[in-house]
């Protein structure tokens, strides 16, 4: 990888023989993307089995259902206070 930006390899040393040309600047970015794609890649794959593992949790749980009102179930429709009938 260090050769396609640039570096010569003189013995047990690695350098750059001119001065850099870009090519270290492009193949940081390259290994950056490819690492951050990676990265995103892996945490997607967590992501989706944290996902499943709480939809078995739910399959085996029962439906809760709603009927309105308090604990005793009833539902008060309409206006809360006492009727008011006017007069004229």
């Amino acid at each position: 990888m260090l050769c396609l930006a640039g570096f010569e390899e003189t013995g047990d040393v690695l350098g750059l023989p001119s001065a850099p040309d870009g090519r270290c600047s492009a193949v940081r970015d390259r290994m950056q993307a490819a690492a951050t794609a990676a990265w995103e890649k892996n945490a997607r794959a967590e992501r989706d089995a944290r996902i499943a593992v709480e939809i078995e949790k739910d399959k085996n749980k029962p439906a809760v259902r709603y009927s309105g009102g308090g604990d005793n179930g009833r539902t008060q429709v309409g206006r809360g206070g006492p009727s008011r009938q006017g007069g004229g």
